[in-house]
């Protein structure tokens, strides 16, 4: 069984033990909702049953518990899920630095893949920036990319049925850097493929730059694309741009 790992880095304007605070208030289980196809929830003593849909195995079970421990929230999972997700608030200045760390394996894992986990992380991620204002600060070579990233995540919340009701079935993301038109990191997508996206991508922007400052408009900051499948969004800033596609999931009975 392969081990998946998931990681994101938030800084939140807000004190730390309120942001632990308030995720702790969530029910353990709602993180992990969006792992797969749910098709059952219950209660345990102490802990949360999620039951998935398999069209291998019939249906996949992943217990979830959650205990705090000084700083940390840590969420154990159990079943055919096996790993742990862990939350980590830690001040800094008049800012509180927020960890979410996740490596599972089983045979949820198996079935769905890393973007099973991708998807927990997500709605953590969503869920502190749902509540108090906030900044990604992905772990990419170079340094931090910043605010651009914000409405990102704002949009990944559309992993977990967000005001739209749109189900997300996979989120790939290609991080750029356009001034040395090259990859610095990609999740989801194959290095071959990656790179042929990033020169297509690159391509374009600097087509539509040409477009927008013959029109007057300045640079290209953001697009958005919609298909019948999926969502395409690029946010773009400082040089570097994220590349996100999000496929919906396909609705009962089509």
């Amino acid at each position: 069984m392969a081990k998946a790992k998931r990681e994101v880095v938030l800084d939140v304007h807000a004190d730390c033990d309120q942001v632990l605070r308030s995720l702790a208030g969530r029910e353990p289980g709602f993180y992990f909702e969006s792992m797969g196809r749910l098709i059952e929830k219950g209660e345990k003593k102490e802990s949360y049953v999620l039951t998935f849909a398999s069209p291998r195995k019939g249906k996949l079970r992943v217990e979830v518990r959650m205990n705090r421990s000084g700083d940390s929230l840590v969420y154990e999972l159990r079943g055919d899920a096996k790993g742990r997700l862990v939350i980590t608030a830690l001040p800094r200045g008049p800012r509180c630095r927020v960890y979410v760390e996740a490596e599972a394996e089983g045979k949820l894992i198996d079935q769905y893949g890393g973007e099973a986990l991708g998807r927990a992380v997500n709605r953590v991620a969503t869920t502190i920036i749902s509540m108090f204002p906030a900044t990604l600060q992905p772990r990419i070579p170079g340094g931090r990319l910043g605010d651009i990233f914000v409405e990102l995540l704002k949009l990944l919340s559309l992993a977990h049925a967000g005001p739209g009701q749109v189900e997300a079935a996979s989120i790939r993301s290609l991080a750029l850097n356009l001034e040395e038109n090259k990859v610095v990191a990609v999740d989801g997508v194959a290095d071959e493929e990656a790179e042929k996206l990033a020169k297509l991508f690159i391509e374009g922007v600097k087509a539509l730059n040409g477009l927008s400052t013959s029109l007057g408009t300045g640079s290209v900051q953001r697009l958005a694309m919609v298909s019948d499948s999926a969502i395409i969004y690029a946010s773009i800033g400082g040089g570097l741009a994220v590349l996100t596609v999000i496929e919906k999931a396909k609705e009962e009975g089509k």
